[in-house]
């Protein structure tokens, strides 16, 4: 088998730019290129995460007098992220172990914010619902939506981490609550901080995949992403899409960090 890669131009001809690739080569472009999309399938956690996240902050922002409406919409929201955040873990304790591990502890140890949202997911799903309490200053325009620790401790002690449970009762001891907002918002910052991390650590794996298939095609947009594998088969491989769409989710994912 031997392969070759040819871009299309606006002109409607067909264009060689490598007309001879090996096999060994070939291999190397497919799994380059699985490097990529692994990376945007990565990326798309992180944005439903952040979406759901930004759902819940709207809504709490625009939420009017229907009490019992707003009960369940809130509790749904903050659900929603919660449940993203925990398929975004389990996502890269299967695809980035090692890596991940290691991140997980420093944040889990650093941040209140991160452990009490892995535990109310849990929480969610097996107990009951968060958020038991929304008010409304009505002079100020304000709503406050509330969790409330000593709702959360009366379930049994295997529900919580030792750790969150002690943290939670003090808190109880104190007569305070949780802000929902507030916590969210915490949260997102904190979340941003351990993507970036994760990214950082995957520079040098996408710079090398980006450079070894950038060999293959034209320098220059649109050609480079018009640009595809053929094989002495006449099998198609469209490396030039997947070039594309990096960096258009590269481009999407910069909206959220800035």
């Amino acid at each position: 088998m031997f392969y070759r890669s040819e871009f299309y131009p606006m002109d409607g001809t067909v264009q060689v730019c490598r007309s001879q690739i090996s096999d060994e080569q070939y291999q190397e472009i497919k799994r380059m290129t699985q490097v990529l999309i692994a990376s945007m399938h990565e990326m798309d956690y992180f944005i439903i995460v952040a979406d759901n996240i930004e759902d819940f902050l709207n809504d709490c922002r625009i939420n009017g007098i229907e009490i019992e409406k707003n009960f369940a919409r809130a509790n749904r929201y903050l659900l929603n992220w919660l449940s993203s955040f925990y398929a975004w873990i389990e996502y890269h304790e299967k695809n980035f172990k090692t890596l991940f591990t290691d991140l997980k502890k420093k944040y889990y140890d650093r941040s209140f914010s991160y452990r009490l949202a892995y535990n109310l997911r849990k929480y969610m799903t097996h107990h009951s619902l968060a958020i038991t309490e929304i008010s409304f200053d009505v002079i100020n325009a304000k709503q406050s939506i509330h969790i409330i620790p000593a709702n959360i401790l009366e379930t049994e002690n295997g529900a919580l981490q030792a750790g969150v449970r002690r943290e939670l009762q003090k808190m109880m001891a104190n007569n305070e609550h949780i802000d929902a907002v507030d916590l969210t918002k915490s949260f997102i910052k904190v979340f941003k901080s351990f993507q970036k991390d994760i990214w950082r650590s995957q520079e040098e794996e996408i710079s090398t995949a980006l450079n070894y298939l950038l060999q293959f095609v034209p320098l220059t947009p649109p050609d480079c992403y018009n640009c595809a594998i053929i094989a002495s088969d006449h099998t198609y491989f469209p490396i030039g899409r997947t070039l594309e769409n990096y960096k258009r989710k590269s481009q999407c994912i910069s909206s959220y960090l800035d």
